[in-house]
């Protein structure tokens, strides 16, 4: 007598995560997002007492690269959406549809793997926007834009991006809701930071004449929080290079200690000048924090701007640490 199959229950899903600088990612409601070899693992560390593997995102073709919550700046800032970049030359926008359904938009034209991504969602006109950077091994950082939920991503521009040793690092991308204004800040292996102007009305880009300096190698990564302070605008960015000095740069200009929800600093009056951006924000050099042994690789401020968790490079287990600042 033949039996009839019964229902296939998942009890337990184990997925590690790949050995990438950007390859995880914490959304603000407390979920992870990681790269496990070609897929995005969605996991909420507090389901039960060992945590709990939710969705398995499957598109790439090769290794994943790097993961990113799409950081949302509209009045419901929930973290839904998230970004990810992988060896296949490509990258995908995740929409979150419903629970456990989400959706993936492909952007295509990077030559070479394709090593970080970050992407910021706003309000533009009553339509919610989606503005993505993705930083390529082919030197180059494409900017992309979804104009409205559901429309296809257009790559607005191509930025080539100097490299002493081809291989790009870093990027950072964060949208200034003021004049439809995005301020993009690239590091790379010439131990600079660029920052690029882009017009989100024509889509135009202009290079800044303010370039910051101060590594004395690589970038391997950079971070970048804006805080709202009473009446006034802070800007605080945060880079790590190829070696165990970690640099902070900040506006000398505000030092309070009182913060507003992060979501409201990107709703300004006016544009910061270069002039602005030279003498109050991210100069002069605030501090210098010592405490790693070898190569530190990765870097992430929390939202709220209070804290900052470091990781470097280890040879020995013991050496593996994570420092919170």
């Amino acid at each position: 007598m033949k039996s009839e199959p019964g229902d296939v229950v998942v009890r337990y899903i184990s997925s590690g995560c790949n050995n990438t600088p950007h390859a995880l990612d914490w959304n603000n409601a407390g979920l992870v997002a990681y790269a496990a070899f070609c897929n995005v693992v969605i996991y909420d560390p507090q389901n039960g007492e060992g945590g709990k593997v939710l969705y398995t995102l499957t598109n790439h073709k090769s290794k994943v690269m790097a993961v990113k919550w799409v950081l949302n700046t509209s009045l419901d800032p929930e973290h839904k959406d998230l970004v990810s970049c992988s060896l296949d030359k490509t990258a995908i926008l995740w929409k979150y549809v419903s629970e456990g359904n989400y959706l993936p938009y492909h952007m295509r034209g990077h030559t070479d793997t394709v090593e970080q991504v970050d992407a910021v969602k706003f309000d533009n006109h009553g339509e919610s926007t989606t503005l993505i950077a993705t930083a390529s091994a082919d030197c180059t950082v494409k900017l992309w834009i979804q104009p409205k939920d559901n429309s296809e991503i257009q790559c607005i521009q191509t930025l080539t991006i100097p490299s002493k040793a081809y291989n790009l690092h870093t990027l950072t991308v964060r949208i200034l809701v003021i004049q439809e204004t995005a301020l993009v800040f690239c590091g790379a292996d010439d131990c600079n930071v660029h920052i690029y102007v882009l017009d989100l009305t024509s889509h135009q880009v202009t290079k800044s004449s303010v370039k910051l300096m101060g590594h004395e190698n690589w970038i391997r990564s950079l971070d970048i929080r804006l805080h709202c302070m009473a009446d006034q605008e802070g800007y605080l960015l945060r880079s790590y290079v190829n070696g165990n000095l970690l640099q902070k740069r900040a506006s000398n200009k505000y030092n309070s200690n009182t913060t507003a929800n992060v979501n409201q600093v990107f709703h300004l009056e006016q544009p910061p000048t270069e002039e602005d951006l030279v003498q109050n924000t991210l100069w002069p050099e605030v501090q210098k924090l010592y405490g790693h042994g070898y190569e530190i690789y990765s870097l992430a401020a929390s939202h709220d701007g209070t804290l900052l968790a470091s990781a470097c490079k280890a040879t020995k287990p013991e050496h593996a640490a994570i420092i919170i600042w």
